[in-house]
């Protein structure tokens, strides 16, 4: 008898039935659920757009938002299916994307540039997992008009009168104009919309130089117009500009000094010119008259747009004298004023040296020398600068008090040295100019007594081309040298001589009478010091050979 196998059919069966109700009826998906909210922050160019998505409320267990953002136009437009922003018809559009799905989420981003008092129409936009595109319902805002700019009255300005015309120039994106005017900053004045115009007089000013701050506000339907700053002006007369005069003046010297002045710019029209008089005598404040015009003798200014700081110039003046000066300026509506006067004086004249001088005729003992000079005009101290003839660095320099002869004993050497000096005088507001220099000798002036040393070319040096340098050290109380070159060890023939004033000499080739000589051929050389006295001994003789082998 045959076996008889069951088989289980229950898992295919269901199978089979899952496919076709997937078939017959497709899951669905679903569109984000979008909701666009109120634009915050609306500016003349500018919103901040809003909207949010609520995912568990249109579908729990639907995917989450992968992408989220806005467009928007300045014309409505219909709702757009499940396509992106970029395929939404309107003109504007932004989006982002989170770094993970999110299911439930409020956002906002900036956007603009929009035109000023124009209509903008906006949606908020989202994208789920199943990249289903969602759009929230239309809304719109109406941008508020560009700020106000105003013409006058200008900032820190001056407006006399009873009545004070106020300007601005047309707003793009306004409808009408609001002025408000305080006096200082928060008592009430005036305040009126004004339409359409861009001017208004407003009268009832009482002309007793009143502050006062105005302000503008260009509007439309938009309620976020902003009104500009508070702006200032006076009302009555325009003062002088406030100039002072700064002392003491720097950099005095006994025919020139720098001056200066500092103005105070009060936010009005900038000041136009700026500038110093000056004279020998005191004068009183000139007013309200030009500086050309200013009783004082010398008058220097300048033209441009000035606020406050502090100026200066460099004026001539005439040696140990007092002068007096005052700082000025004029403002935009030819008002002139002046600082206070002061004064100082310039430094003496340079003294003019009488002695030593290279006479020696004035006391000199060779043990104490006498520096005598004539007086300078207000001088009330001295200073003297003695050096050796030709050097930087100084050899005797003192200052003493108001005296013009000054012995000076122990110190200078009795061996004819010559030397330099100069003396300048001083006061109260400085030292003057030095004195030309004047050169003397101490001493009696004798010839060198020392013999040079010689440097190269080395003794019995090889020379292998001319021309030859020649080099020794330098003597002291020596002005001038000389080389000798022979082709004799006893110098009892020279073949070429020269002086020079330095411890170096190049000879040219024809000068050692060796160019057309073959073989090598030894010449001698030395050298001797001198000076206005004479001239010292010779070196010893050092040889060099010239030539090949």
């Amino acid at each position: 008898m045959r076996e008889t196998k069951k088989v289980n059919t229950a898992p295919a069966l269901l199978l089979v039935i899952g496919i076709f109700l997937a078939t017959a009826f497709p899951v669905m998906a679903t569109q984000p659920v979008v909701i666009t909210d109120s634009a915050l922050n609306v500016q003349a160019t500018s919103a901040l757009l809003k909207g949010h998505v609520n995912q568990i409320n249109s579908d729990p267990a639907g995917p989450g938002i992968i992408e989220y953002g806005f467009v928007w136009d300045t014309i409505s437009r219909d709702k757009p299916g499940n396509i992106a922003p970029g395929q939404s018809g309107y003109s504007g559009k932004w989006s982002t994307s989170p770094p993970n799905s999110i299911i439930n989420l409020s956002y906002s981003a900036p956007a603009g540039t929009f035109a000023a008092g124009t209509t903008i129409y906006y949606r908020a936009c989202a994208k789920n997992g199943d990249n289903e595109w969602g759009y929230g319902g239309e809304l719109s805002f109406l941008t508020p008009p560009a700020p106000a700019v105003r013409v006058s009255p200008i900032n820190g300005d001056y407006v006399q009168g009873n009545s004070v015309t106020f300007q601005w120039n047309a707003s793009p994106g306004a409808t009408h104009y609001s002025l408000r005017i305080r006096k200082g900053d928060t008592v009430p004045f005036y305040k009126q919309d004004v339409g359409n115009a861009l001017s208004k007089t407003v009268t009832g000013f009482l002309n007793d130089g009143q502050e006062y701050t105005w302000i503008v506000t260009a509007q439309n339907a938009s309620p976020n117009a902003q009104e500009t700053t508070p702006w200032k002006f006076f009302n009555g007369p325009y003062p002088p500009p406030s100039v002072g005069t700064i002392f003491p003046p720097t950099n005095i010297q006994a025919t020139t000094a720098t001056i200066s002045g500092q103005l105070t710019w009060n936010q009005g029209p900038l000041i136009k010119r700026r500038g110093f008089v000056w004279d020998t005598v005191s004068h009183g404040d000139p007013g309200n008259i030009p500086a050309a015009q200013a009783p004082y003798s010398h008058k220097w200014t300048q033209t441009g747009d000035y606020g406050s700081g502090t100026y200066s110039h460099e004026i001539d003046i005439p040696p140990a004298t007092v002068i007096y000066y005052r700082a000025c300026a004029r403002n935009h509506v030819e008002i002139w004023a002046y600082g206070q006067e002061h004064n100082f004086i310039s430094c003496p004249p340079a003294p003019m040296p009488i002695c030593p001088v290279p006479t020696q005729a004035c006391a000199m003992n060779h043990t104490t020398v006498r520096f005598q000079w004539e007086a300078a005009q207000s001088a009330a101290s001295y200073s003297i600068f003695v050096r050796k003839l030709g050097a930087h660095t100084p050899f005797h320099q003192q200052e003493i008090g108001n005296q013009t002869i000054l012995d000076v004993t122990g110190k200078f050497p009795d061996d004819g040295t010559q030397f330099e000096w100069r003396v300048r005088a001083g006061n109260q507001s400085g030292w003057g100019e030095w004195s030309a220099w004047k050169t003397f000798t101490n001493g009696t002036l004798t010839a060198p007594t020392e013999t040079p040393t010689l440097l190269s070319p080395a003794n019995a040096a090889r020379i292998p081309a001319l021309p030859v340098s020649f080099t020794w050290k330098p003597i002291a109380g020596a002005t001038k040298y000389r080389i000798q070159i022979s082709d004799q060890p006893a110098f009892s023939r020279s073949i070429f001589s020269r002086e020079t004033t330095t411890p170096s000499c190049t000879t040219p080739v024809k000068n050692i009478q060796i160019q057309n000589e073959t073989g090598e051929k030894t010449r001698y050389w030395r050298v001797s010091a001198g000076n206005a006295a004479g001239w010292g001994p010779w070196s010893k003789a050092w040889r060099f050979v010239f030539g090949s082998n």
